[in-house]
This record gives structure tokens, sequence and C-alpha cells, in this order.
């Protein structure tokens, strides 16, 4: 069943502070902004607990709570919210009723705390609700119910006002290590070890009357210390007066909180050890430092650079992990990308990420990344922030795409100067040279100038041949008439001719492929593949090269694969080669993606995929 929690508080902004704070919980909020309003919402439905702000427009909350009784006849659980602490107020709220007492803090602490105060303020009223009904049931449970006090896992037992058991259950027996017929001959002074005889009778009265909860030490029959939670409750009987108690053993919780203490007092000392050893690096350094556990992954210690960039104090930050950076990363795959680090396979990690500042913003880093012994096990990250870095890159690579436009552009346009200026030149020279041969007289004297028209006439052929390549090489005029396809054919063709290098051309749906790459993707998939057929005849050694090219709805994909040696094992592709480079670079500006490999079977493959332009429906 949802627990019903009614909100008072007149700032929108808090309303919806609270709103967030519970989202993951399963609590309904009602909001209400004054008092007034409250108390309407109280006689429409009685909520099941109430967040008060103490300062309201139409009375402060003590006013609040002196009237409440009016609207409800059983008390309400209240956790009353202020933003300015003060003792005074705190202890008269907590007579009037109050259940707890939060204050406001700037950082939002108390949010976070909000949830789990709930919980306990609710388990507590429970508590209280089921003792006061305990208490007004008690003669009939003494008399009755007995059975209900054997079936309880807490140890229940009744005494009178001078200490002495008058009903114990089993689980009181069993707790303390005695049977049924000794617990009855006991004295509440035999089995606690905290408060003496005297204090213990004070303490008698002081309970006598009043529902109350809690902790001390019991001494078992044994000799064993344990620590017990009470909760009591002062009743009368045919004039007499008694004592009801319910005991939880707490002793491992105790133990727990023991253990948490003495971790916090480790990771402090370890902290103040970690200051004294990288204090001046962390002051001085502009850049992110982070000196994080290498168990729980929690920042021990953070450097100036890194708390004024992220936005979060020193405090904020040693409550984060490298996964509340990057919400991306989940704790598996953290650990998947630190093992060689754990392993000792590797000395340092060197990888880029993005960072989340407090305000939600993001930034691109460069993370290297360090695992070293400092008393205990803990990761060194230096972090770079990457934005000036990235922007510049980006510009450049606009720009080297820019320049690598203009430069197709201006190979077309001189090669169309060529054909149209040059060609043309040619053409009528070799037409002149043709006729003045003809026109020469076959005779003895005539023959020096009859070869030297032939030589004339071959060294134009080889010009208008020259021509030719040069125009084909500035820009293959094939790629402007016939489309991609046929320009790699054709390519394939000519390098099967000049290499005796068999090379095959596959495509599907190439009528469809053609009506879906721009001018721009055309000319790169085109120089690429003349790249990837010179590195071919230059190092690969290979008998035969395939090409395959196809496309999908998103994107084209050319797979360029020999029979050659490929690279040697343990080798990459060396990212300093200039048409390696040079093709890497041409497909990141058209926002494509470029992969080299080796496959299995041996040989070297290039597979380069380019996003489509969407289809429009009409």
């Amino acid at each position: 069943m949802t627990t019903t929690i009614l909100v008072i508080d007149d700032s929108e902004d808090d309303q919806r502070l609270y709103q967030r704070a519970f989202k993951d919980f399963e609590y309904a909020l009602i909001l209400a902004s004054s008092a007034e309003a409250g108390f309407d919402r109280i006689s429409e439905a009685r909520p099941d607990l109430i967040l008060l702000d103490y300062n309201l427009p139409d009375m402060d909350g003590l006013s609040f709570m002196k009237s409440l009784s009016e609207y409800s006849e059983t008390p309400i659980p209240i956790i009353m919210l202020t933003g300015e602490g003060s003792a005074e107020v705190a202890v008269e709220a907590m007579k009037n009723g109050v259940d707890d007492y939060i204050v406001k803090d700037t950082n939002g602490l108390y949010l976070r705390l909000l949830p789990g105060v709930v919980g306990h303020v609710m388990a507590a009223h429970a508590q209280r609700e089921q003792t006061q009904r305990l208490r007004q049931e008690t003669e009939t449970l003494l008399r009755r119910n007995q059975t209900l006090m054997q079936n309880s896992m807490d140890g229940i037992h009744v005494m009178d006002m001078q200490g002495n058991i008058v009903e114990a259950n089993d689980a009181f027996c069993h707790m303390l290590g005695y049977t049924p017929e000794e617990v009855v001959r006991l004295n509440v002074a035999d089995w606690d070890a905290q408060w003496s005889a005297e204090e213990l009778r004070e303490r008698f009265k002081w309970l006598m009357g009043k529902n109350t909860r809690f902790e001390t030490v019991h001494r078992r029959k044994d000799g064993v210390l344990i620590d017990v939670e009470i909760s009591t409750s002062g009743m009368e009987i045919e004039g007499q007066h008694f004592l009801f108690a319910t005991s939880h053993d707490i002793t491992r919780r105790k133990k727990a909180e023991k253990e948490m203490l003495l971790e916090s007092a480790s990771e402090h000392k370890r902290a103040e050890a970690l200051a004294q050893q990288f204090g001046h690096l962390l002051q001085s350094s502009f850049n992110e430092i982070y000196l994080f556990d290498a168990n729980s992954l929690r920042f021990l210690e953070t450097s100036e650079g890194a708390e004024k960039n992220l936005g979060y104090s020193a405090d904020e930050l040693e409550q984060l992990t490298p996964l509340d950076l990057n919400r991306s990363y989940t704790r598996e795959s953290f650990e998947e990308l630190i093992a060689p680090l754990r392993r000792g396979e590797q000395q340092s990690l060197l990888f880029e990420s993005f960072h989340r500042r407090k305000d939600g913003t993001t930034y691109p880093v460069e993370v290297r990344l360090q695992f070293m012994e400092v008393d205990s096990p803990v990761f060194l990250a230096i972090v770079q922030d990457m934005t000036e870095r990235s922007r510049a890159e980006r510009q450049l690579r606009e720009f080297s795409s820019h320049l690598q436009t203009v430069r197709e552009e201006e190979k077309a346009s001189i090669a169309r100067e060529i054909h149209d200026e040059l060609g043309g030149t040619l053409a009528a020279l070799k037409m002149d040279a043709y006729w003045l041969a003809r026109k020469l007289p076959v005779e003895k004297k005539m023959e020096p100038l009859q070869e030297c028209a032939k030589s004339m006439i071959g060294l134009l052929d080889n010009a208008v041949l020259a021509t030719r390549r040069i125009i084909t090489d500035l820009r293959p005029t094939i790629l402007d008439d016939l489309g991609l396809l046929e320009a790699l054919k054709w390519q394939s063709a000519q390098f099967n001719k000049r290499t005796g290098i068999e090379c095959r051309v596959i495509c599907v749906e190439d009528e469809v492929l053609e009506d879906r790459l721009d001018k721009l993707q055309l000319i790169n998939l085109f120089r690429i593949f003349q790249e990837t057929l010179t590195n071919v005849a230059r190092h690969s050694g290979a008998s035969r090269v395939e090409v395959d090219l196809y496309q999908d709805e998103e994107e084209v994909i050319m797979s360029i694969s020999d029979n050659g040696s490929g690279l040697p094992k343990g080798q990459t592709v060396a990212s300093t080669s200039y048409g390696i480079r040079g093709m890497r670079e041409r497909v990141v500006q058209l926002g494509g993606k470029i992969k080299f490999d080796t496959p299995p079977g041996g040989g070297f493959s290039v597979a380069v995929k380019l996003p489509l332009p969407a289809v429009s429906k009409e």
C-alpha cells in the first residue's frame, strides 16, 4: 500500500525538491502551501505522515501543531523542516509532538537523508502505535493472549515497579540464556549491565506513563554482553503499575556501526597520507587530478582544477566515484576497462571520455590512469580538458575538408582546360602533320622531310595519350559521365593492365546507389580506391583484389580485400602513413568510418562506411 505524505510548504521550489527526493520511493505526495490548506487536506483524507515547514505564511509550525488535534483524532507522525536551525525551537517542537526536526542545509544534504528519515519516523510511529495498542490490551494479553507473546521474535517481558519479572516470553528467555522458571525469579538489575540498581529505580519512575525507546546493554546468563533496543510502555492493572517492554538484540548492528567508524577513520588517515604525499601536486595543478580507492572507487583526494572545472566542492567529490562523472559507465564496464591495470599487464591507460559537471553540462577529456599502492591500493587519474583541443581539431578538419573540396574542384577545372585548350591544339597539330606528310613529293631528296613528318605524328600521338592520362588523373571523366561503378571497373582494368594483378568489382543495386551518393562522396570513394590499389601494388605481393560495393537503408559500404601478405602478427596500421592518414581524413570528413584489418585467412582489407542521406517519403 502506498504511503501518503502531506507536504506543507509555501515554497514551490522546495515542493519540487521534495518530489525529486521521493521519486524513486513508493510515496504519494500531497502538496499544500499554507497551514489552512494543510488542515483542509487532512480533513479530506488523513495522511500517513506530514512534512511541515516551520515558517508558513499564516502561522508557524508550533501553532500548527497545537491546532492539529482539532482536525485529527489520532496522532499523525510529523517531520518539521526549517531553514534556520534553533535548539529552542527544536526542543519546543519535540515537546509538542514533532517526531523529527531537520534543518534545510544549502548543499541539499537533507534531501538525500529525507527518505531515510521518513522511513525511520514511519517505523518509529508504527512501533509507538503498536506499543500503545499493547498498553491498552495488556490485561487481555497477560490473561488471555499469551500465545501472541510466545510467537513474537522480540523478547517481551512485563516488570513491576521494583523491576521484578512478572511475565516473559520464550524469545526473551532465549535472548538471556535462562529457562522460563529462572527468568521469573530475576530482577532487572540481574541482566542490565548499563545502569546501577539506584539508576534503574529512578529510570522506572521516569518511564511510568510514557512510551519510549532506548538502547542499553544486557548481560546473559553466561556473562556475555549484548546490545539491545528496548521499547517500553507503562500501564496500570487493578491499581498496580507495571512496565511492558520489548527487547530487540542489536549486537550485530552495533558491531557493524563500529566497523564502519573504524573504516571511516582508516579512510581519513589514508586521505591525510595521500594529501601529504600529493598535496603540492593537487593544489598547484590546473589539470583535473583524482585519487580514488581501488575497491569502493570513491574519490579520496581531488585537485583544485577538478573542483573548479566540475563545480563540486571537495566534500561533495568525496561522495562520488568516476561512474558519477560519466554515466555511460557501469561498474562492470569500468572494471573491464581498468582490469589490465589491476592485473599488472599495463602500467597506465590513456583513453578519451566525457565528464559531467554538477550543472549537467558535459565536456571531452583525455584520461591517463595509473594504479599504485599507497598504504592500500588506489588509482591516480590525470585528466585534461579537451574542449579547446577538440574545437581546434574540428576547425582543422573542416578546413582540411574545405581544402580537399577546393583541390578536387581545381583539379576538375584544370582537367577541363587541358581538355578544351591543349586537347584541341594537339588535335589540330596532328591533322596538320598528316596533311603535310601527304603533300610532300615522293622523291629521294624529300625523304628526310617525310621522316620528320612521321616523327612529328608519333610525338603528337604520345602527347595526346599523355594529355588523356593527366586529365584522367586530375579528374576521371568516366566518374562524372558513367558513375562510380563504371569508374571503379575502369580503374580496375587499368590496374590489371599495368600490374598484372587480377582485380574484380562486385556491386549490387548500382542504379539506386548512384542516385543517393553526392559528388563529394563519389570522388572520395574513388580516391580511396585508387590509394588502396597503389598500396596493394607497392606492399602486398597479392595476385588478386576484390572490391565489394553495396548499400543498405542508412549507409554505403565499400570493401577492398587482397590475398597478399597482410600485416605481420601483432603489428597495426601505421597512423603516420600519409596514404592511410589521407584515407582516414576523407572518411571522417564525410561522417563515416574506415577499418583496416588482416582477415584470419590472410591478406589485407580496407572497409569504408559512409552515411547516406535520408530518402524523401515523397
